[in-house]
């Protein structure tokens, strides 16, 4: 049997046959007509007052979850790839503008938009710091520390900002005496006997 000779609308169906014997001395003759056909109906066929709608794609999103694992959150890799859906309806394109909503096999489902596709996951990720370095000694009436960027931010995160690379805060130098060595320079080398050469000694103060 055939499919239905229209892609839609009506139309008709075939079946043929074939004679495998042909009749002998008194024996029946096998009939002419070798070929039938029915009516058959696919589908609505699609009028220029009908068209598809599709709805904006649904945001792209990890569908793994967290889970917990030894009293810990392990939270999976934020990147892969996942799916986004969307809406498909066929409207009515009426004369006085309105786009009612109808069945869709008004719609040519030959060009009928698809419902859902991949896409890669890229998850919001914050800026990420370093810890803070010892603070300075006092200058200037004020002690600094600093740190630097270890990861920048992705999509959406908290992005890093230069003047969070450094802090300062207000200091006063100790009244207190400070104490330190001096090391003066070393004496020339003077020998420990008269040998002209040998073990010798110097000194500094």
């Amino acid at each position: 049997t055939s499919s239905c000779d229209h892609p839609c609308g009506h139309g008709w169906l075939y079946r043929t046959r074939e004679v495998v014997r042909n009749h002998t001395l008194l024996g029946g003759r096998c009939p002419a007509d070798l070929r039938q056909h029915k009516p058959c109906f696919t589908q609505v066929c699609a009028s220029a007052n009908y068209t598809w709608h599709a709805d904006p794609w649904t945001p792209c999103r990890f569908s793994a979850k967290a889970q917990v694992s030894n009293n810990e959150v392990i939270v999976p890799e934020c990147f892969g790839h996942s799916t986004q859906e969307r809406q498909v309806m066929c409207l009515e394109l009426s004369a006085n503008g309105e786009r009612p909503r109808v069945g869709d096999k008004l719609c040519d489902g030959r060009t009928r938009p698809k419902t859902s596709q991949s896409c890669l996951v890229v998850c919001p990720r914050d800026c990420m710091w370093s810890q803070w370095s010892a603070w300075s000694s006092c200058e200037a009436a004020q002690k600094i520390r600093r740190r630097h960027i270890l990861r920048q931010n992705l999509v959406d995160g908290m992005p890093c900002v230069s003047s969070d690379s450094i802090q300062a805060k207000h200091c006063q130098r100790s009244k207190d005496p400070t104490y330190y060595l001096s090391v003066g320079p070393w004496t020339p080398c003077q020998r420990l006997s008269n040998d002209p050469c040998g073990p010798a000694r110097r000194e500094r103060l």
